[in-house]
This record gives structure tokens, C-alpha cells and sequence, in this order.
């Protein structure tokens, strides 16, 4: 299943003026909560690059926290708005996983 968290980056970065919000869209295999592929809303190839390797691969689920101490490694002026979307996708993937406890998915 493919889940989205969007944020507000800082008004004077280039993802603000080009795409307005960051959004980071995981696809996640929601049997094994791993991340099988990842997209970002940023300028730069390499960032996007370098945040989806800190992604693919991983737990969401279980691994959140060790996810976003990765992501800090990135020290992009945008850098507390791409943790708040990955809060945000993560909130939702939960969201869903816990309102589908009940139904064999």
C-alpha cells in the first residue's frame, strides 16, 4: 500500500518555492511493515537519493526511531520538515494498521 505525510518546509528554501509542502510517499509491504520504496518532494536528485536510501528496506513500524536518527544525518536547511512528514506518514500507516487490526489484509 502506498501512504503519504505531507509538512511545511521554511519559507526561504527552494522545496517551499518550487513544490510549496514536502510530502514523502512510502510503499509498504503492510504484512512485514517494510518500506519496499520511497519518493520525497525535494529540489535536489542527490537529496532525494540520499533520504529514500535511509528508507527503503526498513520497519516503519518498529524502526521509526532509528529511521529518523538516519534522516538527521541529512543537514538540509529543510531537514525538521522532512522528519515531520515522516512523523506524519508514520502516524498513518499506524492509523490504518490499527483501524484494520480486525480484517485479514
Amino acid at each position: 500500500m502506498y501512504f503519504v505525510g505531507n509538512s511545511n518546509p521554511p519559507v526561504n528554501t527552494s522545496v517551499k518555492q518550487t513544490f510549496g509542502n514536502i510530502a514523502i510517499g512510502l510503499l509498504i509491504d503492510i504484512r512485514t511493515s517494510t518500506i519496499l520504496d520511497a519518493s520525497i518532494t525535494l529540489v535536489s536528485p542527490l537529496s532525494m537519493e540520499f533520504i529514500r536510501a535511509q528508507l527503503v528496506g526498513r520497519n516503519l513500524d518498529s524502526e521509526i526511531e532509528e529511521i529518523i536518527k538516519n534522516v538527521e544525518r541529512y543537514q538540509g536547511p529543510a531537514l525538521k520538515s522532512i522528519i515531520v512528514a515522516l512523523r506524519a506518514v508514520h502516524n498513518r500507516y499506524r492509523s490504518f494498521i490499527y483501524s484494520n487490526e480486525k480484517v485479514k489484509i
